[in-house]
């Protein structure tokens, strides 16, 4: 029970999201049923947050960056790095967005995908459901291999 809190954790976590807890998980031998349960249950909660509060937390960013500006400029470089990657797919609109998020590479996945829904002026609802196919997608592509090894 105590290594699927860690899945739990680690799918919330930036960077890691459901997709690489899900390796975690095979690794530490959890049952699949379980692992999908909790790593679809957290696509749910970071898509319900993210689409909810994506504004809040960029504000609050833009906050700590007037007092921190190593923070600005990280931030920046960050926003300025996600929006050169998006260019590929922005022409397919939430298609591409979903596909942003689905790939398993390094700056992209929900977090990622919720900045650049709210840089496009996405409503929260488009969001909501961009960021939870897509998910769910990125957590099938690493998935399905394990399950057919």
């Amino acid at each position: 029970m105590n290594d699927l809190l860690h899945v739990l954790i680690l799918s919330l976590t930036p960077g890691i999201e459901a997709r690489y807890a899900m390796l975690y998980g095979v690794y530490k031998k959890i049952d699949i049923k379980y692992l999908l349960i909790t790593c679809i249950s957290a696509i749910t909660i970071l898509a319900i947050f993210l689409s909810l509060l994506i504004k809040t937390l960029d504000h609050i960013i833009l906050k700590l960056s007037n007092k921190f500006k190593f923070l600005y400029i990280i931030y920046n470089k960050y926003l300025i790095s996600l929006r050169k990657k998006f260019q590929l797919y922005e022409k397919y609109g939430l298609i591409g967005l979903i596909l942003f998020i689905a790939l398993p590479l390094p700056i992209s996945g929900m977090y990622t995908g919720a900045f650049l829904s709210y840089l496009l002026g996405i409503n929260r609802i488009k969001t909501f459901f961009s960021l939870f196919l897509g998910g769910l997608s990125s957590l099938i592509i690493v998935t399905v291999p394990i399950i057919i090894i």
